[in-house]
């Protein structure tokens, strides 16, 4: 059944998804921006193999966190203007909510989101899948380090 987290609990399981994955991983995030043990879990999984989709509508990375993005083989990334979400999932397990994968913020921000299980939410799951692949449909494949995705202030 699906759970209601609030900060840590999210911050917990969003590290979660990422480690756990063994087959894929996605990534749907307003603004795409990891900290640096973030971007070890991320890089870690590309290294497992791991086929990971993510999409965005705005970012904040430098040229090597771009350069690998596109040169991985098992990272497709797309960019979505249009896009006001935050979802993460692996295999089994789902998280939606208000927080990114990164922490900029001077003061902690009060968090808050929902964790779904295939096993217990099967059905929801399925749907946001649906959903999450419509966002992909309607993006633009990040394929050239020239692109910048719409900055939306």
């Amino acid at each position: 059944m699906a759970k209601f987290l609030a900060t840590n609990g999210l911050s917990y399981l969003l590290e979660g998804i990422l480690i756990d994955a063994k087959s894929s991983l996605t990534i749907v995030s307003r603004h795409f921006c990891l900290p640096p043990h973030c971007w070890e879990l991320l890089t870690k999984a590309q290294e497992r193999n791991i086929d990971i989709k993510i999409a965005f509508s705005t970012y904040d990375l430098g040229f090597e966190q771009l350069s690998f993005l596109v040169d991985s083989p098992n990272i497709s990334t797309f960019v979505n203007p249009q896009l006001n979400a935050n979802c993460y999932f692996n295999e089994k397990w789902m998280a939606m909510g208000s927080m990114f994968l990164h922490d900029t913020q001077k003061k902690p921000l009060r968090e808050l989101g929902v964790m779904l299980s295939l096993e217990d939410d099967e059905l929801l799951f399925k749907q946001v899948k649906l959903e999450i692949a419509s966002i992909f449909q309607e993006a633009s494949p990040l394929s050239s380090l020239t692109e910048k995705p719409l900055i939306l202030n």
